[in-house]
């Protein structure tokens, strides 16, 4: 995969830059650690959300302001006339040619990119570039630190490159929740329906095997053939002299009863016949609606659901509430809130969590909204509800005397009560004591029909009846077993659900545990790279940390595997500020060089804050000699950006290496312009002469004194000239006088040794001509503040004499072919 190193920034009109027509412009080495110096307020932190914004589109800082606050204003410069630009040139590693790209931003807020070098998805570019590893500042660290263990153990995955296995996990996890489930396929409203199908079945198979035995005398054969039993009673009523014209053509699922029953009236002759066929039909009609077991069951239930409904509505206050539950939620789970054991509403510190709080809070307002939907489920597919509504029909109750429409009301789309049950199951009592009353008048109608009728044809009137009955039982039955029946789609839909959580469920366990031993076993690999990083910046072997990722679960801990005399303890509850900064930056960086993601470059912006000097140093020396090029040849590209004035020193020191490139920022921000100045070696002398050249020796005097000191430790340090202890550790001992000791120190002793590797002119040069020159002419007068008599010219002499001192300590080198001027390896020897 090709990567790309960031070899130049240009800004204007973004943020604290404003740069009005003259962008700033700062280049970075690809082949060299790259470190950018800044006083506070010069435009650093403009420089790192610039690239935050281009890179990832966003800058996290503004994200977190209130819509109140209108953080879009205030993504441009505000004294900027015209829209913000910045412009990123990157190289790729592997030859080809370099990516310009520019990223715009309007006053009104829209964004815009674009490359003038051609590429055709600028867009799609930055976006492969937005590894979490890419840009890392302070805050980075310390909310990888704050945050909960399930948080840091997704932003980790993220971290690791595998942000989209964490996501595709945590949507499964989501999918598979039986709630979702149960909520999303509607599971308990099928079972319902299935329940409700179910005993509909069961009651007209019932009332089949009592109309069959009625008309033939005997049960129907199992399982149920409905072609036999129409057959049957089709031969039944055919056999019948009266009926037999009627089913020449028919049978019993087609002929037309009311013919047969006009066939028996003229058989007969009386108007009393189609009395007692309308008599005998309603019989049939009012004994179909007869109260059942079942009917018990279905209210019972009900009660049971409200009950449930109430008892999680106990825990409620109404929809506010539950809005300012979501909302503390929320507040829980973000960032922003790092102390999990604190309330963020009330900022007291509960026996129990504040989020199991919450969530059962919130648990409460979810349960109580579904068993409301099992209720109204329940109602619809009632039994005993719907023989209500029939019976209501049936029986012509008076408009004024209709309850169930309000009750349909009241369970359909409002919160039902137990006194609004126990109203319905009442009026269904009273209902079937009506049923009933109707049931005893109509078969006192019969039996007075019956006695006024010839028994002959009284028992045919029944038996038609009864066969209509049967052929109406017998379609009933077989659409509710047809495969396109009620019960058969509600059961299939049912399976069609369950198999999909079944195996929703064992794929998000099957993934998540993949997920979590990969994450698991990356951890482990990384493990002595961190531990070695931390080691070599804290420098302190009495405490060792370490990542703990459970095999199960998405969860990262911080432990201490040693803490002193302790084993196995909190990392966040034990270390210091600084020690859990080193332990995440450790993290970090090794995480970033197993990644070989586009960018093959890291931003760091004032990732030191907490560190004092000695941690610093080493830090620095991590990213010199460990994570960044070309001292790791598969290292990255490490750009630093800071303002701390020790590290300054550092990094004047590293500028005149291959392995270091350093700026620094000049200018006046907000409002004027920022640039950049490249901190090359005799920037001191540059400015120095400057000065002089103006006549301005007050100014000079202090850069010339910062020079000749700079000039002395650089010679101690390439040349390896041994020091006292206390000017190694303390830099207040680094004073001129210091230096030109040590130095004299180890001339005299390899000099008197016949070791001295320096040529007879070059320790002649030093004796007797540079350190007199600056010595009496120089520093004993700044010291005794009487170089006011000195002219420019004298002290333009001495910043030549200071060169021609460190010139002493060097050679032509002709190894590599070309004549190098090159610092001795040590007094005695060259290289």
């Amino acid at each position: 995969m090709t990567r790309y190193y960031l070899t130049r920034l240009q800004i204007e009109g973004f943020r604290g830059i404003n740069n009005e027509g003259a962008p700033l412009d700062l280049r970075f080495k690809e082949t060299a650690v790259n470190s950018v110096w800044a006083a506070n307020g010069l435009g650093k932190s403009s420089i790192y959300e610039a690239l935050s914004y281009a890179i990832r589109g966003s800058i996290p800082k503004l994200d977190r302001l209130q819509a109140a606050e209108r953080p879009q204003d205030y993504y441009c410069n505000r004294f900027h006339q015209s829209e913000a630009v910045i412009a990123l040139t990157f190289k790729p590693d592997d030859g080809g040619a370099d990516v310009v790209i520019e990223v715009e931003r309007s006053k009104a807020g829209a964004r815009s990119v674009s490359s003038s070098s051609g590429h055709s998805d600028p867009e799609a570019f930055l976006r492969d570039l937005s590894e979490d590893y890419a840009l890392l500042d302070y805050s980075t660290f310390t909310s990888f630190v704050e945050d909960s263990a399930l948080d840091r153990g997704r932003a980790f995955s993220s971290l690791l490159g595998m942000q989209y296995l964490s996501v595709f996990r945590q949507a499964l996890e989501q999918l598979a929740h039986r709630r979702n489930l149960e909520t999303d396929f509607g599971l308990q409203q099928l079972q319902q329906q299935s329940q409700s199908a179910s005993s509909k079945l069961a009651t007209t198979t019932a009332e089949l095997r009592s109309a069959h035995e009625k008309l033939l005398g005997s049960l129907p054969s199992e399982p149920i053939d409905h072609d036999a039993i129409i057959a049957a009673g089709t031969g039944a009523l055919a056999a019948i002299d009266v009926l037999r014209s009627t089913f020449e053509d028919h049978d019993l699922s087609t002929v037309d009863f009311e013919t047969a029953l006009v066939a028996i009236k003229k058989a007969e002759g009386s108007e009393k016949r189609e009395r007692l066929a309308q008599v005998l039909r309603l019989i049939s009609s009012f004994e179909s609606l007869a109260s059942s077991d079942a009917d018990k069951d279905e209210q019972d239930r009900l009660a049971r659901l409200l009950a449930e409904r109430d008892a999680a509505l106990e825990g409620t206050r109404g929809p506010l509430s539950q809005r300012m539950y979501e909302s503390v939620k929320a507040v829980l789970e973000s960032a922003e809130w790092p102390d999990d054991e604190r309330c963020p509403v009330c900022e007291s510190v509960p026996d129990t969590p504040p989020a199991q709080l919450v969530e059962k809070k919130i648990q409460n307002y979810s349960t109580a909204s579904s068993k409301q939907r099992e209720i109204v489920a329940g109602w619809n597919g009632a039994t005993w509800v719907s023989r209500m509504r029939q019976l209501e029909t049936q029986l012509a109750v008076a408009e004024g005397e209709l309850k169930l429409p309000h009750l349909d009301t009241t369970f359909r789309q409002r919160t039902p009560s137990d006194g609004d049950l126990r109203t319905a199951v009442d009026y269904a009592a009273t209902l079937e004591e009506k049923r009933q009353e109707r049931l005893a008048t109509l078969k006192g109608d019969k039996d007075s029909l019956e006695k006024e009728i010839p028994p002959s044809l009284v028992t045919l009137t029944e038996q038609v009846e009864a066969a209509r009955r049967l052929r109406d039982l017998v379609a009933t039955h077989r659409s509710a077993v047809a495969k396109g029946g009620e019960l058969s789609l509600v059961k299939a839909r049912i399976a069609q659900r369950e198999q999909w959580s079944e195996f929703i469920t064992r794929s998000s366990g099957l993934f998540g545990r993949a997920e979590a031993e990969l994450s698991k076993s990356v951890t482990a690999e990384m493990e002595a790279e961190y531990k070695s990083m931390y080691g070599a910046i804290v420098r302190n072997s009495d405490v060792l940390p370490a990542l703990d990722k459970p095999s199960d679960s998405e969860v990262l801990h911080l432990k201490l595997d040693r803490f002193f005399n302790l084993e196995g303890v909190s990392a966040r509850a034990l270390l210091s500020e600084s020690y859990r900064n080193a332990f995440a930056i450790s993290v970090f960086l090794s995480a970033s060089l197993r990644k070989s993601a586009p960018p093959r470059f890291v931003i760091l912006d004032d990732v030191t804050s907490s560190f004092d000097a000695g941690h610093q140093w080493n830090l620095m020396e991590q990213l010199r000699k460990t994570v960044g090029v070309p001292v790791n040849p598969d290292g990255l590209q490490v750009i630093v950006l800071s303002h701390d004035g020790l590290l300054e020193k550092y990094f004047d020191k590293l500028s005149n290496t291959q392995e270091w490139h350093h700026q620094k920022l000049h200018g006046s921000p907000p409002t004027g312009a920022v640039f950049t100045q490249a901190q090359q070696a005799d920037r001191l002398r540059s400015q120095a002469e400057r000065f002089l050249q103006a006549g301005q020796t007050a100014q000079a005097e202090p850069l010339i004194r910062q020079y000749l000191e700079y000039k002395l430790l650089q010679v101690i340090t390439r040349v390896r000239i041994p020091v006292p202890l206390d000017f190694a550790i303390r830099n207040d001992r680094h004073m001129v006088s210091n230096c030109l000791e040590a130095i004299n120190a180890a001339l005299d002793l390899h000099d008197a040794a016949g070791s001295l590797i320096l040529e007879p002119t070059q320790r002649s040069d030093l004796k007797n001509t540079h350190v007199p020159t600056i010595v009496a002419n120089w520093v004993s007068h700044y010291e005794t503040s009487v170089s006011s008599s000195l002219a420019p010219t004298v002290l333009l002499g001495v910043l030549d004499s200071i060169d021609e001192l460190a010139d002493c300590f060097r050679f032509d080198d002709s190894a590599s072919g070309a004549t190098v001027r090159t610092y001795y390896r040590s007094l005695d020897r060259k290289v």
